[in-house]
């Protein structure tokens, strides 16, 4: 008989909560006010439920929160409050910590997308897929008519991360270089019903290698396009 699979181990809602003491000491959250207004900001903040690291100084906790409003990890990334770059460690790595990590007991992870809870209030609207969770965060400010969601990862973009999923209208918007891998991907996806778009917007333009689309959002501002 195939073994049953474990079922995930959560986080507690309080140490949710507990994170959100210190967003005046949070790099990330530093650099949203600097570049959008403080109503804006405050709302993607609670939308988001964007958290504040104790363990890493000025650190953001990216929590993945599933549509049951269950948490199942959070994401630990420290961020130039300047520049809005993620900030490496001294090898030149990108350093990621992950808040089930501290956790003493053992730990079952199954992750999710991060915003997904957001799904729970928003059942008619269409959702926007990137992969990177800032990314998400800076376009719900600049387009609101959407549902920002991120798969944390290029990789993370796949049936088991999706499932919830299923009965909305996607557009996926991958990263410059990695438009062939999601668009092969959406195709076998799709084939299991779920109705996903993926865009050439990024790919078909002149921008660097890895370019999303908050970047792009960042450079337009910067040259009073936005």
């Amino acid at each position: 008989k195939p073994k049953k699979e474990a079922p995930p181990t959560y986080i507690s809602l309080e140490v949710v909560e507990l994170s959100f003491l210190s967003k005046d000491k949070n790099n990330f959250i530093s650099f949203l006010y600097d570049k959008f207004s403080k109503s804006e900001v405050d709302k993607a903040v609670a939308d988001y439920l964007i958290g504040t690291s104790k363990k890493r100084k000025n650190a953001t906790i990216f929590w993945q929160i599933d549509n049951d409003e269950k948490v199942r990890t959070g994401k630990v990334m420290l961020y130039d409050p300047k520049t809005g770059k993620r900030l490496k460690s001294n090898n030149g790595k990108s350093h990621i910590n992950w808040v089930h990590k501290f956790q003493k007991e053992k730990y079952n992870l199954k992750q999710c997308l991060f915003g997904l809870h957001l799904i729970i209030d928003n059942p008619e609207k269409k959702i926007a897929l990137v992969e990177s969770e800032k990314t998400a965060v800076i376009m719900s400010i600049k387009k609101p008519q959407y549902l920002w969601l991120a798969t944390g990862s290029l990789h993370g973009f796949k049936d088991e991360m999706l499932k919830p999923l299923k009965s909305f209208k996607i557009t996926a918007f991958p990263d410059k270089g990695a438009y062939r891998i999601w668009l092969k991907t959406a195709y076998k996806l799709n084939k299991l019903e779920y109705k996903i778009a993926v865009s050439d917007y990024i790919e078909r333009n002149e921008y660097k290698e890895g370019t999303d689309l908050a970047d792009i959002v960042l450079i337009n501002k910067k040259q009073n396009k936005l």
